[in-house]
């Protein structure tokens, strides 16, 4: 699905964005239309299979663009 964005000349790395944000929220809204399981990382903050689906969709897409990336996940 190809969303045109509201700018003249946008950045291959805006472009990047929104195709990583689109792609990891249909994953995690398919996620979430079912049972989960919700597992708890060192510090006590819950992690669920969609957060770590959306992380390395994210990290794929974005990790075209040359930059480093930092994760939360």
């Amino acid at each position: 699905m190809k969303k045109e964005i509201p700018i003249n000349q946008p950045f291959k790395e805006t472009e990047m964005a929104i195709e990583a944000a689109i792609n990891a929220g249909k994953v995690v809204m398919e996620i979430y239309n079912q049972k989960f399981s919700t597992t708890l990382k060192k510090n006590n903050e819950p992690l669920t299979e969609a957060d770590i689906k959306s992380n390395e969709i994210i990290q794929k897409i974005i990790s075209d663009s040359g930059h480093p990336i930092l994760s939360e996940e």
